[in-house]
């Protein structure tokens, strides 16, 4: 809106170059000036994403995604109390929103209650078993847990529904070496580094694997 008031007189009127009126470079002009001062005005006002978030809900308190969001950004900032206060709302008034049982199973997770955090992650996968973030996080319970088979079935499936995140592979390449499964590991610490070639984690990764090929997987039959 502030955009369209300050753009639309000065096109109007446009202006005289060498005599002649050029409405196409007031036009721009205007709105460059005007993107600047909107930058300026939301980089001002959103001084962080909390403050964003909490605006949202603030505007919209029974949006899920607001609620999630917000709920994600506390746990984030250390805020476990507020988190879990707002998830556990959302789970006790929509217990079919996906979102908040896998949030709820990240904040148990960080809380390090493994258990707990199971229960809500399972509830997510049953929710929306195509949702690959779930399977993530209870593989790397599993795999706290001394479950390395069931955190390699986890991390398998999260691959399987999303084959382009260079984080999942890597984890489950990771979970693949405590299984004993170098080839297989080294195959999907290669499809991560394909996906992020900067990295200079994966690459240090590859270099021990080619250096030392059976040393991290010894018990590979």
């Amino acid at each position: 809106m502030f955009v369209g008031l300050l753009v639309e007189p000065i096109g109007r009127a446009g202006v005289n170059v060498f005599g002649r009126p050029f409405r196409l470079l007031a036009v721009g002009l205007a709105l460059a000036v005007a993107l600047a001062l909107c930058a300026v005005h939301a980089t001002s006002f959103w001084a962080n994403d909390c403050t964003l978030l909490t605006r949202a809900h603030q505007i919209a308190p029974k949006n899920l995604t607001a609620q999630n969001d917000l709920g994600v950004e506390w746990m984030l900032r250390g805020n476990i109390g507020q988190a879990q206060a707002m998830l556990e709302r959302v789970r006790q008034e929509h217990p079919d929103d996906w979102r908040s049982a896998f949030n709820l199973g990240r904040l148990e997770y960080l809380k390090h209650d493994y258990p707990e955090a199971e229960q809500h992650l399972r509830r997510a996968i049953k929710l929306r078993p195509t949702a690959a973030d779930p399977y993530v996080t209870l593989g790397q319970i599993q795999l706290k847990a001394n479950r390395p088979r069931d955190a390699l079935e986890s991390m398998h499936r999260a691959v399987e529904l999303n084959a382009y995140s260079s984080r999942f592979h890597t984890i489950y390449g990771l979970v693949l070496e405590v299984n004993g499964k170098c080839p297989a590991a080294v195959t999907e610490f290669e499809a991560a580094l394909a996906l992020d070639p900067n990295s200079y984690a994966l690459g240090g990764r590859m270099g021990r694997h080619r250096a030392a090929p059976a040393r991290p997987c010894e018990r590979e039959p």
